[in-house]
């Protein structure tokens, strides 16, 4: 079940690099909002109880990542859209939004965690950054399947 997920995840991540307007790069961010929550849902392995405190951190946690997540929807567009003729001002403005982008995800992650570890305890603020690292894996995976600019 965990591996249909998240090959779930990774068809989405495919699909939406080719995002193309604004309504697209909406849709893409519903649809992997709706995925990664299924793949927490089905690995956190939480109570009733624990279930009570961590769905509303995630939730917030969730619409701060929805943030960044668009914004590599929209660096992988400036990618495609500049590939075959990337000047070196494009070049440096994609991988200083790529880099503030990975910086931004690592402080919230880094700041929910803790919300978790105190609400649930270490073990499962661990759990959710497995996860969380996990989701990001298959994510950089897909990135990798871009061409090297010559």
């Amino acid at each position: 079940m965990k591996r249909n997920i998240l090959s779930a995840i990774v068809l989405l991540f495919s699909v939406t690099i080719m995002a193309q307007s604004a309504g697209d790069i909406a849709l893409a961010k519903s649809g992997m909002t709706i995925e990664r929550k299924a793949v927490f849902s089905q690995n956190m392995n939480l109570t009733d109880d624990e279930s009570k405190l961590f769905w509303p951190i995630y939730e917030e946690y969730e619409v701060k990542k929805s943030v960044t997540f668009e914004t590599s929807l929209k660096n992988m567009m400036e990618i495609a859209e500049n590939f075959e003729s990337m000047t070196d001002e494009k070049a440096t403005e994609i991988i200083n939004s790529v880099m503030k982008k990975q910086l931004t995800d690592l402080k919230l992650l880094n700041k929910y965690q803790k919300k978790i570890s105190k609400a649930l305890g270490p073990k499962k603020a661990f759990r959710f950054v497995q996860i969380e690292e996990q989701i990001t894996a298959i994510q950089r995976i897909q990135v990798l399947e871009i061409p090297l600019l010559d």
